[in-house]
């Protein structure tokens, strides 16, 4: 498991060839958490991983201004050149997400996802 000896104490996260899946706080969308991702993000960038898998199994309800903090984040890895998935989505989330036509914009990994193999099979060698 990352995220030891880093400034984002309640951010963990796990790397993984260029790959990194970051578990998202219930509580991301607003500003100041917001910030502090995308600052995790580019540290974690410029440590060679070039694709993001947000973890969002926390977040249970989203509106308007969460999808559009995701919006944002899919805006700022255009400019840094990474990719950002969304994975482990509740219900509630899915299904806001998939009524809004997002789905379309929003790149979201499902449960047999190659890359999510990949990181199944690490960890079950690391263990």
């Amino acid at each position: 498991m990352g995220g030891e000896g880093c400034s984002f104490m309640k951010w963990s996260f796990t790397k993984f060839d260029d790959n990194c899946i970051i578990n998202l706080p219930k509580d991301v969308f607003n500003k100041e958490n917001i910030d502090i991702l995308k600052n995790l993000i580019e540290e974690l960038k410029d440590d060679g991983c070039k694709t993001f898998l947000l973890n969002m199994g926390q977040i249970s309800k989203i509106n308007d201004v969460g999808l559009g903090m995701i919006l944002g984040l899919y805006k700022f890895s255009f400019y840094h050149e990474i990719n950002i998935r969304l994975y482990n989505l509740q219900h509630y989330v899915s299904q806001i997400i998939f009524q809004t036509r997002l789905n379309i914009i929003f790149d979201i990994c499902e449960c047999d996802d190659e890359i999510l193999t990949k990181v199944d099979s690490k960890v079950a060698l690391v263990a």
